[in-house]
């Protein structure tokens, strides 16, 4: 890559931020924040009635901006709950966990998905993570 009338720094050989101002020349622009669970999909497997199985599950924030506040939510099942949970922002490239419970009170399969949005609304769209179990 060029530089932009002198005043340029290749960044991770891909990115041209432009140091000062020129005619003509616009600011690069921050890539949006971009969120994922993992693992996702995850399968509790079978779990007997009554009984408890928990996994943490990871959120990354792999976009160029920070979220702003997070909200966290399981919608499904009510055999599924979240126990614990640190995503309330996240920066550029760091991650929080949020951890759910599967106590199925019968036999069957049941599913919830877990997802996760910013309140920004340059957030990509929210991340979701299906969540099957059977009791």
């Amino acid at each position: 890559m060029g530089s932009v009338f002198g005043r340029a720094i290749v960044v991770a050989g891909a990115v041209v931020v432009a140091l000062g101002s020129a005619a003509g020349v616009a600011a690069a622009t921050p890539r949006p924040p971009a969120l994922a669970f993992t693992p996702s999909p995850f399968d509790y497997g079978q779990v007997a009635a009554g009984q408890a199985a928990s996994r943490t599950f990871t959120l990354a924030n792999t976009g160029g901006q920070a979220t702003g506040r997070l909200q966290v939510r399981l919608a499904g099942s009510a055999a599924f709950a979240i126990t614990g949970d640190t995503c309330h922002s996240l920066a550029p490239g760091k991650t929080c966990s949020v951890t759910v419970r599967f106590t199925p009170a019968g036999s069957g399969t049941v599913t919830a998905t877990l997802t996760a949005a910013g309140k920004k609304k340059t957030v990509t769209p929210p991340t979701c993570s299906p969540v099957p179990g059977r009791g």
